[in-house]
């Protein structure tokens, strides 16, 4: 059995952004498909901001959010302990 003690706050929050980064984007690609079809008042300003402005706004959100998701756990894993998981040797082929 293994328990999480914590996290490094900053990294972890970091590569949680640039997922959520990844995310935002192809979400505002499937979206300026869905809004081609149904245009906006606007329509260079709304592709620009679901192609540009949700990627950034998932990452900074992302970052955000896990930085004080992380900041939180560790200290109630201080407090009560971390998350146990067990973990099973992998075979290496």
């Amino acid at each position: 059995m293994h328990e999480i003690k914590s996290f490094k706050i900053f990294q972890t929050a970091r590569v949680i952004a640039v997922l959520y980064v990844i995310f935002g984007f192809l979400e505002g690609t499937i979206l300026s498909v869905v809004f081609a079809h149904h245009p906006h008042p606007h329509p260079l300003l709304g592709t620009l901001f679901i192609l540009i402005g949700f990627p950034i706004l998932f990452g900074v959100v992302g970052f955000i959010a896990l930085l004080i998701s992380c900041w939180l756990y560790n200290i109630v894993a201080a407090r009560i302990g971390g998350i146990a998981f067990e973990l099973t040797p992998r075979s290496e082929n």
